[in-house]
């Protein structure tokens, strides 16, 4: 526990040396809205995170944390590193839009993870559980899943690169640049 938290120091410390806080298109994000989620979370999962992540909604610190992990194909409206979830606001944020929540959520199962003593395969396994839930919960608010099993399933996938550079057997550069062919919203 003690290298995730180093880890989490340590990553925290780069992102916050490389971004401003509060800069011109930060969107707040509600804590009660986080806290309420990780609570749904837990419940679902009987995984307790000891410490909330920071959560900004803003384009540019999305550009920035991609740019960081490498990834340079642009494509996603939120993303989890360990510690904080990034939203992509670009076309606003709203804390009423279920679609919107639910990728607060789905980032926020990755945070749950973190704390989980559950082994994984391999980092794009964790996607499974991500969306499963993300679907739940936006079932449970009348709304239709988010993605197909089928798209799931190939997210979730080992045999596809994952962005620590596991070997791929596919023809893809990485999970976030995959096209969302059998995603049911884009």
């Amino acid at each position: 526990m003690t290298k995730i938290f180093a880890g989490v120091f340590l990553v925290l410390s780069i992102v916050g040396c490389t971004m401003q806080v509060g800069g011109p298109d930060d969107t707040t994000i509600n804590k009660e809205l986080v806290n309420r989620l990780m609570g749904w979370i837990e419940h679902e999962t009987g995984y307790k995170a000891s410490i909330q992540p920071i959560v900004v909604a803003s384009r540019e610190k999305f550009q920035q944390v991609m740019r960081l992990n490498g990834n340079l194909c642009g494509h996603g409206r939120a993303l989890y590193i360990p510690g904080m979830v990034v939203l992509n606001n670009e076309n606003g944020w709203e804390h009423n839009d279920r679609l919107e929540v639910s990728l607060l959520l789905h980032e926020l199962v990755h945070h749950a993870q973190l704390f989980s003593k559950r082994e994984y395969p391999c980092k794009n396994s964790k996607e499974y559980e991500a969306y499963t839930l993300q679907n739940k919960w936006l079932a449970q608010q009348g709304e239709r899943p988010f993605a197909s099993q089928a798209w799931i399933k190939k997210m979730s996938d080992c045999k596809i690169l994952d962005s620590v550079g596991q070997a791929a057997e596919e023809e893809s550069s990485s999970p976030q640049c995959i096209k969302n062919e059998g995603m049911w919203r884009e």
